[in-house]
């Protein structure tokens, strides 16, 4: 069984209708079109050359990814590492869709809300925080108990399969308001900090953000760019899945380290 990759895409770009988001750096949405019928869908977090080889490898025939290969004004040239991935996807038939800002703020399957979902903590817990370029950059989360920054770390290390560590006092006082932005979020721990969290949880933590937390005595814990943002992209493929059951949808695993 398959479906048309024009109804896939009216599908997500469904998802998303209410988080408009023109001054987003991604050109978001369906960015690469290779029209026609699709059975296998890959799910991943970036749009490198490694995923859309191993979509490739096993089949599919559109891919749905955080950060797609389009920023900015776009490309100048379709040469070197850009030139290849296009190649790639082109010869193989290979749709692209990303979504980056507003798969971060979505109230459901955003990457925050997602990642406070796997500590726990209920949707009605859960506050938009922050503004990035017209979206909330993150999210305020009551958990339902307190928790040691340590015990915090170990939970997401737990749910994400990747070490998370505690930059501070993992042994301070247990905590139970946390702000969340993923990936690249450290440049919001003051405003959280305003906003009355107590510890503070992000993907990569700046060296600037580093003395501010220390100064300020708010631990961070950080889980890495790559695997605080698996959270949003793996909810996609399980709304895909359940509004096309015939379709095979699948994970592409592509850890940076970062």
């Amino acid at each position: 069984m398959s479906v048309q990759a024009c109804e896939l895409t009216s599908f997500l770009d469904s998802l998303f209708a209410s988080y408009p988001c023109p001054q987003d750096y991604s050109r978001n949405g369906l960015q690469v079109d290779c029209p026609g019928e699709v059975e296998r869908v890959a799910f991943s977090v970036d749009g490198r050359l490694a995923v859309f080889q191993e979509a490739v490898r096993r089949g599919a025939q559109y891919l749905f990814c955080h950060h797609g290969i389009f920023w900015g004004e776009g490309i100048a040239r379709i040469s070197g590492g850009v030139g290849e991935r296009i190649r790639l996807l082109v010869k193989n038939d290979l749709s692209l869709y990303a979504m980056h800002l507003p798969l971060d703020a979505h109230a459901q399957w955003g990457n925050n809300a997602q990642l406070a979902l796997r500590l726990g903590v209920p949707w009605e817990a859960q506050r938009p925080m922050g503004n990035c370029r017209g979206l909330p950059a993150g999210i305020l989360a009551e958990l339902p108990a307190p928790m040691a920054p340590r015990e915090i770390a170990d939970r997401l290390s737990a749910v994400l399969g990747s070490p998370c560590h505690v930059y501070g006092d993992g042994a301070a006082r247990p905590v139970r308001r946390l702000g969340i932005v993923t990936g690249s979020g450290a440049g919001y721990l003051g405003e959280a900090l305003l906003e009355g969290a107590e510890a503070f949880v992000t993907g990569e933590l700046g060296h600037v953000q580093g003395i501010e937390a220390l100064e300020r005595g708010i631990p961070v814990i950080v889980g890495g760019h790559y695997a605080t943002e698996t959270t949003g992209p793996k909810a996609i493929l399980e709304q895909v899945q359940a509004h096309f059951p015939a379709l095979e949808c699948f994970w592409i695993e592509a850890p940076t380290g970062l």
